[in-house]
Parts: C-alpha cells; structure tokens; sequence
C-alpha cells in the first residue's frame, strides 16, 4: 500500500532506439566531490562497446573548458579530472557543470554539482555544513493526467517549493520521472531518493514475507535500479531503501550493495530506528515532540542524525503545531529537520454534466463501494491537487524561511537579523519595515545594505521614532525581507521572510461605538422556556428574530484530524447539547438592563451561566461562565457563541490575524492588521467539508452589509476568535463516521452562520490516525472555570 491510486496504463515516456553494437557508450558514472580547499575532483568511469577513445571537455559556469582525451582499456575508461578551485553546488546556489563526452559520433551532455555529503559527529553535512531539512514528501500525480505528469506540472512543483521555503523532497515512495532529477539539479533541491519498496500491509514481524530469502531478489534490484539510473544528479544527497517495509538482511544486502557501489552518500531506511545498522540516519515517522527531545537528550544516539521522513501530516485543516517541532530542530544540533507528509493532495478532477460545476475533486472511495479505500487519506497535501495553497501552506512557509529577526532594543530601534543559510549571503535581499499603531501604518522605512555572511548574526538599528508613538495603541514592528532582483523561479520583490514584533501591548476593553447622538430604540427579549434570546433589535433592525439564533456553541466541524483521533464520539455530547435552565433572574440599574441565566449542561458535569446586559446605546455586552464541576470531564472543542445572522451581512472587517483562516497552533505566518474580506471567501474548500475559516487573535470584528454599512461589530476584553461562513456547522459535519462528501454538495443556509469564540481547540497535526492527531495539550481547552465576555454594538448609517 503506496498511499496512492490504483491506475492503470503507461504514466511514463516510453521510447526505442538503435545503439550500435560493436562501438559506443553503454554506461556513465560519475562522482564530482569537493575538497575542503574548494578544490574539485571528477571522476569518471565509461564503460563501452569496443575502444574507441572518448573525448571529454568540462565546461565551467564561466565558460571554461577543461579537455581530457582518454584511451579505454578492456571496454572502460576511467580517469580523474582536478580543479584547483570550482563553484560548489546546494540546493541554496546550485552552481552546474557541464561534462561533454564525445566516442566516435555519439554525443553525450551531463549537468554536474561539485558537492561532498557526509555524516560527521552525528550530523548530514553538505559541503561540510550541517544544513537544515526543511523538506516535504511528494507523490507523482496530476487531477487530470493521473501518474503522467507534464513537465510544465513538475517546474510548477519546484516553482511552488521554493516558494514555501521547502529545499528538500523524498520521492515518496518510488523513484520519480528522469526529467524531476535534472529540475532538482537545476534550481536546487535535496533529494532523498526512494526506491520502490513499500509493504507495510505484510507488517513488521520476523513472519512478514518481506523478511523472508521470497523477497530479497526483489528488495535487492529495486534498490539497484534506483541508484544506477539516478547515480549522477548532484541534487541526491540520501537513497532511500524504501518505505515501511520489515528490516532485515534483505535490506542488509541492499545496503552493503550500495556502499559497494556508492559510498559517497548516506542511507535511509526507516525500520531501521535508533540503531539499527541499514541506516545512516535516524528518520522515524511522526515522532512526537516529547520523543524527539528525548532521543536528541540521550548521548547514545548521537552517532545519528534525526531527520523524520515523515512528520506534520497535512490532511485537511491540519499542519497544527509545526513550530513546535522547528523550535526543537533550531534548539539542538542532531535535529536536522524532516518531510512534511506531505506536498500535494491526489485528489482526481471528475467532470460532471452541471454547468454551475466546474468540476469535483474525486477521493477513494468516490468511483466504486467495493473497491479497498482509505476514503481521503490521498489527500494530505500542503496545496491541492490544482496546485492551490491550502492555508497550512503558509504557515510552512513562515517556519521553513531563513532569516530571522530578535529585538535587542525597542526604544532605539535595535534589531539582530540571523541569516540561517548555509551557503548564501544577503546581499540580494532587502529589508522593508514598518510600524502600526492600532493597525495603521505609521512609519516604515527600507534597508538594503544587509551584509549578513551565511549562518552570520548581524546588527542593525532601524531608523524609526519610538517617541512618536502613541503608547495607549497597540504598536507592532513589522519586518519583511524581500529580492532586490529576481532569482530563478522568483520574482523581483519577493518576499522570503517576514516577522512581526510587539512594540507595546495591546490594551482591549469594553467601550461602546462613538455615537452619542444617535437615538436608539433598543429591545431584548427572551424565551421563557430555553433563557435564549427571542428577540434583538436596534431602531427597528433586527439582529435576532427567534430564540435559539444566537445561543451558546462547544461544537465545530469535525476536521480529518478530529476524526482519526476520535474526537467526533468522544466529544459527541458537546455537539447539541440540553441546556437545562435552572434560573433566570432580571434587574435594571443606572439604565442598564441585566438578565442572569443559569444552566446546566446535561451528561457534561458542567454548569454555565450566561450575562446579558442592554446598554442605553443599544449594545449588548454578553458574559459566558463555564464551569466545569468535576476533576475529569470530556471538555469540549471550543467555548463561543452560535449566530445565525442575515445573509446581506456579506462583509467582514477585522484587526487581527489574516489574511488566512488561523488557529492558535497554526498563526505565525498571520500577521496582525486590519482586513476586509467578504464572507464568501472565508470558506476554504478542503477535499472534505470540515472546520474552517477561523480567525484568531481578534481585537474587534465587524459584520456587515457590503452597500450599507449597517451590521454589528464585536469586541471584548481578551482576543477571541470569530468566523462568518455561509454554512451551518450541521451541514459542514457528519455523523461517527466519515462519509463520501464535496465542498461541491454543500447546500448554502440563507443565512451567515456566524462563531464567536472565546477558546477554541486548536487543528494539531502529528499525525491524523491516533491520539496525536488531536492539538497538543497546551492548545486544547482546558478543564477549569473559564469565563468569556464579548460586547455587540450595532452599526447603522456606515458607522464602520
């Protein structure tokens, strides 16, 4: 089981041709390494038919030829060609040369990269530096041509990798096209190259088939055919034996061949583990943090470097936690990165006869009942099928870049600017900052004399006035570097890295919309039998027009995550939960008017009591107390309100993360400002319906008519969360069990289905099958008192 579809046909470039049978090339190997003196050293074998002499010229980025005539012996060639000083190749500069050999009239044009791979002290070096893995898996798929994918389809894949930061790729979990090497090659990336052994349905125990003499031929000439075809690409820099397959002297064999044969990189092979000796490496599958930090304490296994050939599982609303494992990774020295599972969805188009339809993203399970199927677990991309970034995207991006700002001194502008290349300085990197007070840029400035050497700190004093800022506002430091001039694949302005910094802290209260001249007609009320409000309206506009529109939530969507954890039975009483009201009680003081209900939360051992005060100005300020009565309770997903609101509230305005949906665990990539953006677009169409649109780190959030104006903002006294979604949470769920379901089938409420939330579980991420799917437990809600208040003031006459 490869994690991938069934598909039938040719998906290669298949082609015949003529050799000549007594003269020619049958065979090139190459082996271009680098000295520590920067020198280069070519070794080159041919092996031919007959012994024609084999004329060799290298020619050099700058053009310069080195000529080498060679006379074979016995059908081979073999010779050495020295420089005394060559551009080295990474995947950061990944400076090639050209080899030309010519035998008769047979022409042949190899790229080559000077580069030398090695495990030292316990760490990958390349070209003596212990570089950073920050890479992804990768299955061969398009949505239309299925395992035949164009070439233009393969530059957009690297094109979008390099867009994400990402330097490395495993060809998960066979060996790729030719034409993927030689892009690799080119533009820069690190391989992990895989050959094609995956078998973990036979399992893991001494009786796996795979253990067996049955399947050692097999293990063996895979293994063989991936080096000897892809041997000469200087952008491989680990084999891979395969994937969960059962170790053992199958994969012993393989492994002393290739050390035979190639002794000049590393190995990988996950059965290996900890200590194992078919493996150079230590690279585990969704190694929990905990068990990383564990492993990378232990003196005995500093032999080994951790690079997980697996981890962060992507599907769905997902990826949660990713800075987590990269703090880790920055922290210790052994931790040299991992493959995110993985890069993109393999969902397939179908095109249905609707003209409102542009076509449906197809999953397994989606062509047949009967047919052996994982449902979506193809789908577990960082971008979809289509090739469009998911938001999870982003947040890779953020801690995949490669520089990194701390503040020395606010006041006098002081920043440290870490240039975490191995191999490149900055000098094609600008740096644009700026400064916001309350979300409005006030000052910004350019830099563009960065002389940072690779893995070099250096210091710089941005000239902004600290006095000029207005300290009652909240005041953040925005940075971004950015390409002076394109580079391949990126554009002029690109940004490559951006931070953002608290300057002073932001101050959020309960104040009410600047109006005072506005006569307001305010009523509230309130059914008698749930405490829910009835009825809300503001000069004749209402905001709720039945009870239960606007009531306590504990409930989202079930994300793949909170599936393949179990969440949706855990938690299933939070779904719809009986409000039993105890109490509601009533007073009015200095004009404003106070409702108390008291509930409990039945077959949930929790009590919640609910605040609503009217204000004169019409505003509503809701208080939400939680309590938990019990040392162990099944907490909930989240601590919000519901609202189900008028569909011409079509616009939402906002100072906090964005512009993309966010959770507490997935947000560094969203600075904090002030955006627009209509509800449409708040929904993102993961291959199956689930939570989604989130924003996180709310100061305030207005909802409102795109032409009018009028609609409500919401503010509180802490961040919250808010979402505004044109379906109802009933229509984006599903039952115990995941089911055949499309963005496409959704059918629109008529109205906007509006969450307020003062908690929210976060998506997690380790993987999405165990317990580790779910957030880890710092961003879960918690078992204890919790208490949540939001203000609702009306906008009328475009007071937004």
């Amino acid at each position: 089981d490869q994690d991938f579809w069934r598909l039938s046909g040719i998906a290669r470039d298949c082609y015949l041709y003529q050799k000549n049978k007594t003269k020619g090339i049958d065979d090139i190997r190459l082996c271009a390494t680098l000295g520590d003196d920067g020198s280069g050293c070519l070794s080159v074998t041919v092996d031919l038919r007959g012994n024609e002499t084999v004329y060799a010229t290298l020619i050099a980025p700058t053009g310069e030829e080195a000529v080498q005539t060679i006379q074979p012996k016995n059908g081979r060639a073999e010779w050495e060609m020295r420089l005394p000083k060559v551009e080295a190749w990474s995947a950061e500069i990944p400076t090639l040369y050209t080899l030309l050999l010519r035998v008769g009239d047979q022409y042949v044009a190899q790229r080559i990269g000077f580069r030398r791979v090695e495990i030292k002290d316990g760490q990958l070096l390349v070209n003596g530096k212990p570089i950073l893995i920050k890479g992804v898996n990768r299955h061969e798929i398009d949505p239309d041509g299925g395992y035949q994918v164009s070439r233009e389809r393969m530059l957009q894949d690297v094109q979008i990798m390099k867009q994400l930061n990402v330097n490395a790729v495993r060809t998960s979990h066979y060996p790729d096209d030719p034409y993927w090497y030689e892009l690799c090659d080119k533009y820069g990336l690190y391989v992990c190259a895989e050959a094609n052994i995956e078998s973990h349905g036979f399992g893991y125990e001494d009786s796996a088939p795979t253990f067996t003499p049955m399947f050692g031929k097999q293990i063996l000439e895979r293994n063989q055919h991936n080096v000897s075809q892809f041997r000469n690409h200087a952008s491989i820099i680990i084999w891979s034996m395969g994937n969960e397959t059962k170790d053992g002297p199958n994969f012993t064999t393989a492994y002393n061949w290739i050390k035979g044969q190639d002794s000049s990189r590393p190995i990988h092979f996950e059965q290996a583990g900890k200590t194992g000796i078919n493996s150079d490496i230590f690279c585990p599958m969704y190694y929990h943090p905990d068990s990383c930090e564990a492993y990378l304490n232990n003196p005995n296994y500093h032999n080994k470097p951790l690079i997980q050939c697996e981890y962060n599982h992507a599907m769905g609303n997902s990826s949660g936690g990713l800075e987590v494992y990269w703090n880790l990774i920055r922290k210790y020295p052994h931790y040299q990165g991992g493959f995110i599972w993985d890069f993109v969805d393999q969902a397939l188009h179908r095109y249905p006869n609707d003209p409102e339809c542009k076509h449906i993203c197809t999953y397994g399970g989606d062509y047949n009942n009967y047919d052996p199927s994982d449902n979506n677990f193809n789908c577990n991309g960082i971008i979809s099928s289509d090739r469009e970034l998911h938001p999870q995207a982003e947040e890779v991006r953020y801690q995949y870049q490669n520089i990194w700002v701390t503040v020395s001194n606010f006041e006098k502008g002081e920043i440290n600017i870490y240039n975490e290349y191995f191999f490149r300085d900055l000098k094609n990197v600008y740096l644009h900052w700026s400064i916001t007070e309350d979300g409005t840029e006030t000052q910004q400035g350019i830099e563009s004399n960065l002389k940072a050497n690779p893995q070099e700190t250096i210091q710089l004093t941005l000239p902004y006035s600290y006095e000029a800022l207005d300290k009652n506002k909240e005041c953040l430091l925005n940075v971004q570097f950015c390409l002076k001039e394109s580079e391949p694949l990126l554009e002029k302005d690109y940004v490559v890295s951006h931070q953002q910094f608290s300057i002073t802290p932001t101050v959020m209260s309960i104040q009410t919309l600047p109006n005072k001249a506005m006569k307001v007609k305010a009523i509230l009320e309130f059914d008698p039998v749930t405490g829910f409000i009835s009825r809300y309206e503001v000069n004749g506009k209402k905001y709720v027009e039945k009870a239960g529109a606007l009531r306590p939530n504990f409930w989202r969507a079930p994300t793949d995550n909170d599936m393949g954890a179990g969440l949706q039975i855990e938690k299933k009483m939070w779904r719809n939960p009986e409000m039993k009201l105890i109490s509601m009680k009533d007073a009015k003081k200095k004009g404003i008017r106070t409702v108390v209900a008291e509930y409990d939360i039945v077959n949930t051992n929790c009590k919640l009591s609910i605040t609503y005060e009217l204000r004169t100005d019409g505003s509503l300020l809701i208080r939400e107390k939680f309590s938990p009565m019990a040392d162990s309770i099944v907490v909930p997903v989240r601590i919000g309100w519901r609202w189900q609101m008028d569909k011409e509230l079509d616009e939402i305005r906002y100072y906090g993360r964005g512009p993309i949906e966010n959770y507490a665990d997935r947000l560094h990539s969203q600075p904090i400002g002030i955006y627009t953006q209509s509800v449409s677009e708040q929904f993102h169409s993961y291959v199956r319906p689930q939570e989604t649109g989130l924003k996180s780190d709310l100061r305030w959030w207005e909802i409102y008519n795109s032409t009018t104006g009028n609609g409500l903002k919401i503010m509180s006294s802490q961040p919250f969360a808010a979402s505004a979604l044109p379906y109802t949470l009933e229509e984006l769920s599903e039952g115990d069990q995941k089911a055949q379901r499309h963005p496409y089938e959704l059918k629109e409420s008529g109205y906007t289905e509006v969450c307020i939330d003062g908690v929210h579980a976060d998506i997690g991420g380790i993987d999405s099958w165990s317990g580790f799917a779910e957030a880890l437990p710092d961003w879960r809600v918690k078992n204890a008192e919790q208490e949540y208040e939001f203000l609702i003031c009306p906008m009328q006459n475009n007071q937004k």
